[in-house]
């Protein structure tokens, strides 16, 4: 099984990334994303008992406290991903750097290739599967400069159901919060 972690949007980045979802669907016949709108603070891994990552998970949510995340615009990886672009910051880097290392020292699970120094913070919007779809989209999207600012109040774990299927998420947490019961 594979799980990875994330920041929870708030509404409004939320409903922008379903609302372009919904409309390269009907427009271009792009399914919407195989997961709920999200920022990655730890990519997927892959696990065998899920319960010691859960007591992580939940520890990392009551120790971390609220932090603003600003949004600035749409931008793209190698005109097949687009996202709406996170603004870099130090709650984030910290956050992202700390869970890498406590991975690695508790798990001994090594970062992603695209984690560290590697990392854009940033919540997809869409994966287009051909350059002309990807153009497609990008000009519907070209009026838009999207900017949201919120504060950080819960982290989601993502659980793939295995091969094709979505993900979901598995448990929430709100941050600086109490254990919830199994």
């Amino acid at each position: 099984m594979q799980i990875g972690f994330g920041i929870l949007l708030e509404h409004e980045p939320h409903n922008f990334i379903r609302e372009y979802q919904l409309k390269f669907h009907h427009e271009l016949s792009i399914l919407p994303g195989r997961q709920n709108p999200h920022i990655t603070f730890k990519s997927p891994f892959k696990v065998h008992d899920i319960e010691a990552y859960v007591d992580y998970f939940d520890q990392l949510a009551r120790e971390t406290q609220p932090f603003e995340v600003k949004i600035n615009g749409v931008g793209d990886f190698d005109q097949k991903i687009l996202f709406l672009d996170v603004e870099e910051n130090q709650a984030t880097n910290s956050l992202h750097v700390n869970v890498l290392k406590q991975m690695k020292d508790q798990f001994n699970i090594d970062p992603d290739p695209l984690e560290g120094e590697n990392m854009h913070f940033h919540a997809s919007i869409a994966e287009l599967p051909t350059k002309d779809a990807f153009i497609e989209a990008k000009e519907m999207l070209e009026n838009e400069a999207p900017k949201f600012r919120f504060w950080v109040k819960e982290f989601g774990i993502f659980y793939h159901l295995g091969g094709d299927h979505s993900w979901i998420i598995f448990r929430r947490m709100p941050i600086g919060g109490e254990r919830m019961k199994k």
